[in-house]
C-alpha cells in the first residue's frame, strides 16, 4: 500500500519515540527517520531528532510553495537585511503530498549570505560559513531527508474517531478508536484485537453492506462532527459470511 494510503492516529506515532526506534511529523506526513539516526550515529547532528522522536516537527519548516512575507531584522537601531517570515500551517494534512518543506532560514546580518534559523544543525543541512573557504554541502543535488520520499511511512490522521462494531451472533460489541480516512478493511484490522477471524463476516450499516476498499464516509455512514460536545459513534454490524448448514447425518 503507498505512503500516501496509510494514516497514523497521533499515538500510533508518539509509540516510535526513541533512538532505535524514531517517527517525525512533518506538515502531516509521517517519516520513519531511525535509518538516518543510524547513519549519522555518533554526530550531534542527531540530538535534536531524538529530542523530538515521535512529535511534530513542522516548525522546523516552511513550506516552499506557500506564499512568504519580507520582514525586517533591526538590530542595534541599525536595518540589517530582510528574513522570511512564513505563516506554514502545522495541520494541513490534505495536501500534505503536495508540500516542498525546506528549513526555515534568515539572512545572515553582516553577510546576507542565506543560514538556517534553527539554533541547531540537522543531518543534510547545508553548512553556511561566512567567509570566502565556505564549501556547499550537498552539491550532488541529493534530496535531504525532509524532502525525501523514502522515509515516508504515512501521514497523520485529520482526525481520529471512534467506531462501535457490534457481533450481535456473540452479542458483543467493542469501540475501536481509528482514523476517519480508514478504510473498512482497516477498521476491521483494528477491530482484529477482539476478533481475529473478522474475515469470515459481513460488515453492514444500517442494512447495508459496506465495500471493504472504500472509507466510511465514501459508504455513506453518517459521520457528524462537534468539538463542543461528544461525537456520533456510528455502529458496524458483523453478519457471519457462511450460512449454517445442518448436519446431512442427522435425519
Amino acid at each position: 500500500m503507498s505512503w500516501k494510503n496509510t494514516h497514523f492516529l497521533p499515538e500510533e506515532v508518539s509509540a516510535h519515540n526513541t533512538d532505535w526506534d524514531c517517527w517525525l511529523i512533518i506538515f502531516g506526513v509521517v517519516k520513519n527517520v531511525t535509518g538516518l539516526i543510524e547513519r549519522y550515529r555518533g554526530t550531534d547532528l542527531i540530538d535534536p531528532i531524538v529530542r523530538e522522536a515521535g512529535r511534530d516537527v513542522t516548525f522546523w519548516f516552511v513550506d516552499d510553495y506557500r506564499s512568504h512575507s519580507e520582514v525586517t531584522v533591526i538590530t542595534n537601531d541599525l536595518i540589517l537585511c530582510p528574513i522570511i517570515n512564513s505563516s506554514a500551517s502545522v495541520k494541513a494534512i490534505v495536501a500534505a503530498q503536495e508540500k516542498h518543506p525546506n528549513i526555515k532560514t534568515l539572512l545572515h546580518p553582516e553577510t546576507c549570505v542565506r543560514m538556517s534559523a534553527l539554533p541547531f544543525r540537522l543531518p543534510d543541512e547545508p553548512y553556511f560559513k561566512p567567509d570566502i573557504d565556505w564549501i556547499p554541502q550537498n552539491v550532488n543535488n541529493k534530496l535531504p531527508w525532509w524532502q525525501d520520499e523514502n522515509y515516508n511511512v504515512g501521514l497523520e490522521t485529520v482526525r481520529p474517531i471512534e467506531v462501535r462494531v457490534t457481533n450481535p451472533l456473540i452479542k458483543r460489541t467493542a469501540t475501536v478508536k481509528v482514523c476517519v480516512e480508514d478504510t473498512v478493511h482497516r477498521i476491521m484490522e483494528r477491530y482484529s484485537a477482539y476478533n481475529p477471524e473478522f474475515d469470515s463476516y459481513v460488515v453492514k450499516y444500517l442494512g447495508r453492506t459496506l465495500d471493504m476498499n472504500l472509507d466510511l464516509v465514501r459508504n455513506g455512514v453518517t459521520m457528524k462532527f462537534n468539538d463542543f460536545v461528544e461525537d456520533f459513534i456510528p455502529t458496524l454490524l458483523l453478519h457471519y459470511r457462511k450460512k449454517i448448514s445442518p448436519d446431512k447425518n442427522l435425519q
